[in-house]
């Protein structure tokens, strides 16, 4: 064998070495992000009752009553087409301004409608307190809301951003 030779048989070889270790990497890659989109995130795989019930046992709210789903609209002004889910609670004492929901929307660009929603929805509620109950109002107020991916996370208690950590860290957890 000529030198010539040699050098073309280890040139060739080594293209076909290089070449098999770029197609492998990038099958591999590929069904990395294939197993991400199917397994999704953690937040997609619970209902938003799960999630809700779930900060209300680790919060350990009490004297709370679930909404019917036919009752949002006395709640909120939104349209129900954009919702796929939502789970809400609210004080049992009508003198308490207590609330818990998690909307689960039908997109991502929903968000902004529900969170438009959420503010007027509590610019309605604090004026009936405005006058009445200060601290509730001040309660109200100081309401907390999170968003991940299309589920909207909203809670007005007195320890809201607590509430409001549980389902940020439970959403990224999973």
């Amino acid at each position: 064998m000529s030198v010539i030779f040699k050098k073309r048989v280890i040139t060739i070889i080594s293209l076909v070495v290089v070449v098999a270790v770029a197609v492998t990497a990038s099958i591999i890659a590929w069904k990395y992000i294939q197993s991400g989109k199917k397994n999704g995130s953690g937040i997609s795989k619970m209902s938003t009752r799960q999630i809700v019930d779930s900060i209300i046992e680790q919060m350990s709210y009490r004297d709370i009553t679930l909404i019917d789903e036919s009752q949002l609209l006395r709640h909120y002004d939104v349209d129900t087409d954009m919702i796929d889910e939502f789970t809400m609670y609210v004080s049992s004492n009508i003198e308490s301004a207590f609330e818990i929901a998690c909307f689960k929307l039908d997109t991502a660009e929903s968000v902004g409608a529900m969170t438009t929603s959420i503010t007027e929805h509590m610019n309605n509620k604090a004026a009936g307190y405005m006058e009445l109950n200060p601290v509730q109002y001040n309660m109200i107020m100081s309401y907390q809301t999170a968003v991940i991916e299309n589920y909207v996370f909203v809670v007005v208690s007195n320890d809201a951003e607590a509430a409001k950590q549980i389902f940020t860290d439970m959403c990224n957890s999973k």
